[in-house]
């Protein structure tokens, strides 16, 4: 009688579980996701590196309108900016870092390094045009050369685009307009993005100067700043492309005294910094799979001007400032970029082989500085 028992109780058992003989010869497949971290396209299950993949539909959910702005949302990297929506400061532009490694992050786009002289610019990439992100965090990203310290951000632009429009308005003067276009094999890419006057975006310095002698509580407001974009893309073959970039950024900071020392000149403007970024990017691609080869340039010219108020030698105060006493001058610098890059991989039943060669010349004018009064 126990031993019917017992048989029964284990049938019920196995019923409430839901288990069927039938259950140990179900096979369940994950969706497998394509990433290049290793050189090759290879499912990111098989690749040896701690890999995340942000596709099209993700960043398009985020509302994010550049790559800066979308990869706030992945995990492992620390995103800094120099001002709200994507506004960056001449020379001190956005930048990422993977895992606590300050320089190294190695930034690509389809392929083609984008650093020039430790920056990226991931502020001027609109995310319109992107098809997927790959984030390879760590050691794995080996294979790319030593600026991957930290890991790699592989930007992959997209084949094939929508014909579609969007816009989109908000406060503090924002404005977004985007357009993309696709015709046989020709696919192009318009973002146009404003943003408006916002204030106080920094709290009053609590010290003076000591290398430029200006004075204690100044804040920071941004006047207007405008980034637009182009991206063309054409498809000779399923494994041939030439693609190009060009972006141009103007923005605009106005640095404001709040009169903690000096109440006359509260409110008034010490400083204005105008800086822009016109930059060309264009590569002829291959890749087939197996065999990657591909020729790449890349030109960046940055400027800024600025109108520095005069500081009143009769006070040994630098609060006691001369707003009608302007400095203005102008500082930039080029950085060019040169490269090719190929390699081929060999599969074998056991593993594969890969061979590869890289080629790269960086040059890069600055320094130039003028003063007018």
């Amino acid at each position: 009688m126990n031993q019917k028992i017992k048989y029964a109780a284990l049938g019920i058992a196995l019923a409430c579980t839901g288990w069927t003989g039938a259950s140990a010869e179900q096979v369940y497949e994950l969706n497998p996701v394509t990433v290049t971290a290793q050189r090759m396209e290879t499912t990111d299950l098989k690749t040896p590196a701690a890999v995340e993949v942000l596709t099209a539909d993700e960043i398009q959910k985020t509302g994010a309108t550049s790559v800066h702005e979308a990869l706030k949302f992945s995990t492992g990297i620390i995103m800094h900016a120099q001002g709200p929506r994507n506004i960056s400061q001449g020379t001190m532009t956005n930048k990422a870092v993977i895992r606590g490694v300050e320089k190294g992050t190695l930034v690509l786009v389809d392929g083609m390094p984008l650093n020039q002289s430790g920056r990226y610019n991931l502020e001027d990439i609109p995310t319109d045009s992107i098809e997927k992100i790959e984030i390879v965090r760590g050691g794995g990203a080996v294979l790319y050369g030593s600026e991957a310290a930290g890991g790699v951000i592989n930007i992959i632009t997209k084949g094939k685009r929508e014909n579609r429009i969007q816009a989109g308005i908000g406060n503090y003067g924002i404005q977004n307009y985007v357009g993309s276009f696709q015709s046989g094999d020709f696919g192009l890419t318009y973002q146009y993005d404003h943003t408006g006057h916002i204030s106080k975006i920094s709290a009053p310095t609590l010290e003076n100067s000591m290398r430029s002698g200006s004075p204690r509580g100044l804040y920071y407001d941004i006047i207007r700043g405008e980034h637009s974009s182009v991206n063309w893309r054409y498809n000779f073959s399923d494994h041939l492309f030439f693609t190009h970039t060009y972006s141009r950024n103007s923005d605009h900071y106005r640095y404001i005294y709040d009169g903690i020392d000096n109440k006359a000149n509260k409110g008034k403007a010490y400083q204005n910094d105008l800086h822009s970024t016109e930059e060309n990017i264009a590569q002829l691609r291959y890749d087939d799979g197996n065999l990657k080869a591909g020729i790449y340039y890349n030109r960046r010219e940055q400027e800024t001007k600025k109108a520095i108020a005069g500081l009143n030698k009769l006070n040994e105060k630098p609060a006691y400032f001369d707003a009608d006493n302007i400095t203005h001058s102008s500082s930039g610098a080029t950085d060019q970029t040169v490269g090719a890059d190929i390699s081929n991989r060999w599969e074998f039943k056991r593993g594969s082989f890969m061979v590869g060669y890289s080629l790269e010349r960086d040059l890069m004018k600055g320094g130039w500085q003028t003063f007018t009064k």
